[in-house]
């Protein structure tokens, strides 16, 4: 079994809602600066209507993958809460400090458990 890397898990984490943010950030911007002027001039509301909806869309993805990569390393870790799993599903950022605090919360009890 391979060990938990807690650096390289702060990493991937980290990469991953940071390029989730970052694209969320530069559609709204792009959204409300080029989309909306183009697109009011030219009567395509509809078409604005549901390119808004994108960022939503792209935000559940990714709390899906957060959640499966959640879900793997609990399985990795021998730790069962799929509360944190489900909250992944919602927002990814507080599902990912859940399975932090979960992990490290394991890993003290652990080392309690083994001293005494």
């Amino acid at each position: 079994m391979n060990e938990f890397n807690f650096q390289k898990a702060i990493s991937k984490y980290g990469i991953l809602l940071t390029i989730s943010y970052l694209f969320t950030f530069v559609w709204m911007y792009f959204y409300a600066r080029i989309f909306t002027d183009w697109m009011v001039r030219e009567n395509y509301m509809d078409l604005y209507d549901y390119l808004g909806y994108i960022p939503t869309a792209v935000t559940i993805i990714f709390n899906c993958v957060f959640a499966v990569l959640v879900h793997k390393d609990f399985k990795r870790n021998g730790i069962k809460n799929t509360l944190v799993v489900v909250i992944t599903l919602f927002d990814g950022f507080v599902g990912v400090t859940l399975f932090f605090i979960q992990y490290i919360y394991t890993l003290h009890i652990q080392k309690v458990k083994k001293i005494s």
